[in-house]
């Protein structure tokens, strides 16, 4: 388990959004994570906060759940972010844990074998239903998010190309081996 990544003493991803997991998620876990990211667009600004607009389930697999995500700067100003956040386990969590910039936010559990990540890591290391992908809809998307909307729409077709749709967050060595048993 990699120290420098917060463990949030949870045991499933539904307690991430109740009292104060959800404060730890909000202020230390996300305003760590999001300004790291290749992808996040204001990392000149000051962030002085998170909050979680929205959360839910897209579609009838239990992961990714979607989050909308306010992000508050010094000075003033806000910008969404949407964050689809995913599990993953073994191998797979391990191997994430250790990136520098990867798609790693936390450990759900004391013991480090369930780690909370960005649901859109990457076909290497997650699978993503399409239906996860969607923008939000009654507001205008900033370009942030119509580009990050194309990379996931693009992340589920090639998950679902090479047979990996089914919501599931496993490693190739994972998946080879619950479809032998």
């Amino acid at each position: 388990m990699t120290e420098n990544l917060p463990v949030l003493g949870v045991s499933s991803i539904d307690e991430l959004f109740e009292g104060r997991t959800r404060d730890r998620l909000e202020r230390d876990v996300l305003t760590r994570y999001l300004p790291r990211q290749r992808w996040f667009s204001s990392k000149a600004r000051v962030l002085t906060g998170t909050r979680i607009l929205d959360h839910g389930r897209l579609g009838r697999t239990a992961l990714p759940v979607l989050t909308v995500v306010i992000v508050d700067y010094e000075g003033g100003g806000q910008e969404r972010y949407s964050v689809p956040l995913a599990l993953a386990t073994g191998e797979t969590a391990d191997a994430l844990s250790s990136a520098p910039s990867g798609p790693a936010m936390a450990w759900l559990d004391v013991e480090g074998r369930t780690l909370l990540i960005d649901g859109l890591a990457g076909v290497n290391h997650v699978d993503i239903p399409r239906e996860a992908c969607r923008p939000v809809h009654g507001r205008s998307h900033t370009t942030h998010e119509n580009e990050r909307h194309a990379a996931c729409t693009q992340r589920a077709d090639q998950a679902r190309e090479i047979g990996h749709d089914n919501g599931s967050f496993r490693s190739p060595a994972e998946r080879n081996s619950s479809a032998k048993s």
